[in-house]
């Protein structure tokens, strides 16, 4: 497991960077609802009721059951598809197309200043925000569900990831999803041993190969 950070470094950085992004992204907001259950953020696999209600509101605006189903499921989306989503003014739609790979930089800095939580959220996670977006969102000084996003998010910078988690502004649960933590940072926060923080730490697909050994041992 310890190939993809090795990786990191060689001339397939892109393609590397793209698949770890990718592999964050699906899980992120399933664990976002395990360390705040309170916190309505984009629909989650799993949430049969909520993903029901996106499908409602896009068929009564005649889009495609496909096209739905993209949306859901994270696939990428067309130009015309995104421009389509984007008019429909539901928040559940809104938040998963703000996380949606297709989901352009100009898209996510329009939709970082909605004011349901959720969209915001959707943009904090998605790694194709703009770094200056990322910034602009991260709530200083609070405990926040925003900031808790863009833990997880592989675009935000490390020096951000460092100085949240020494303010406390962010548990080591949301920030052991990361794929780009460096390996010094998953180690300590191993050793911390919350458990919430330990399964994230197992699911992210960096993990260094030491811990991959500690965390998953033989059965």
């Amino acid at each position: 497991m310890s190939e993809p950070r090795n990786l990191v470094r060689s001339p397939g950085v892109a393609v590397v960077r793209k698949a770890l992004r990718a592999a964050s992204l699906l899980c992120v907001f399933a664990l976002l609802s395990a360390c705040e259950p309170t916190v309505k953020g984009p629909v989650v696999p799993g949430d049969s009721v909520r993903a029901q209600g996106v499908k409602a509101a896009l068929a009564q605006r005649s889009v495609p059951a496909d096209v739905a189903d993209k949306l859901l499921a994270r696939q990428a989306l067309s130009e015309d598809e995104v421009r389509v989503l984007r008019s429909i003014a539901q928040a559940d739609v809104l938040a998963l197309l703000a996380i949606n790979p297709s989901a352009s930089q100009a898209l996510l800095a329009s939709m970082a200043k909605h004011p349901d939580d959720g969209v915001r959220m959707g943009v904090a996670a998605n790694p194709n925000t703009p770094v200056d977006v990322l910034m602009a969102l991260h709530a200083m000084g609070k405990l926040d569900p925003i900031n808790r996003a863009l833990a997880m998010n592989p675009s935000t910078p490390l020096a951000l990831l460092r100085s949240m988690r020494e303010q406390g502004e962010v548990g080591d649960a949301s920030l052991a999803a990361n794929p780009m933590l460096p390996p010094e940072l998953m180690h300590d926060i191993a050793r911390r041993g919350d458990a919430l923080a330990l399964d994230a730490l197992r699911r992210n697909p960096a993990l260094p190969a030491d811990l991959h050994k500690l965390l998953h041992p033989p059965r």
